[in-house]
């Protein structure tokens, strides 16, 4: 996703948008000063932090004013996907999203995830056939492999969940 589809998404239609290009800025060291941001969204960029994740909320929270909110995907059960450029370290469950935010301070709004039981299978075996498929998952509401991979069909507390997990977590915090 880009940075319109992102932030039309969440309804941010009329307002100032800043994009960190990396490498040359980190999560770990935003170029803003204190309490500059109104609302911070980071679409699938917290697995690839290379610094220390709670050092990273507490970066966050200083760049966001009182009152303001932070918005932040990210994978739970996916296979690492590091490039030359980046690299991929955490995996983060929702109990490990929301002791990282509320614990420098952010209140959790709302916190949870996307994906289910089958295709978390269908992706634990994606390796050993993407040769054969040779596709990503399509980004298109309309195809059934999109609609499988954004149902939520178990209940988050289900032992099967527990067990094998999810694709994506997100969380929403207000500072």
């Amino acid at each position: 996703y880009d940075m319109e589809q992102i932030s039309n998404a969440i309804g941010l239609t009329d307002c100032v948008k800043y994009v960190l290009k990396y490498p040359e800025n980190t999560i770990s060291a935003i170029p803003f000063s204190d309490n500059f941001f109104d609302f911070v969204v980071t679409d699938q960029l917290l697995e690839h932090a290379d610094s220390d994740p709670f050092g990273v909320c507490r970066e966050l929270y200083r760049v966001t004013k009182k009152g303001g909110y932070n918005i932040h995907t990210t994978n739970w059960q996916w296979p690492s996907h590091y490039q030359p450029e980046y690299s991929d370290y955490w995996r983060f469950s929702n109990e490990g999203l929301f002791k990282m935010f509320s614990s420098v301070g952010f209140n959790v709004t709302n916190i949870g995830y996307a994906g289910n039981f089958l295709w978390s299978l269908i992706f634990s075996l994606w390796p050993y056939f993407s040769d054969f498929w040779n596709y990503n998952i399509p980004n298109d509401p309309k195809m059934n492999l999109y609609k499988l991979a954004m149902t939520v069909d178990i209940p988050y507390d289900h032992f099967i969940v527990r067990e094998f997990g999810i694709h994506c977590n997100w969380i929403i915090c207000e500072k």
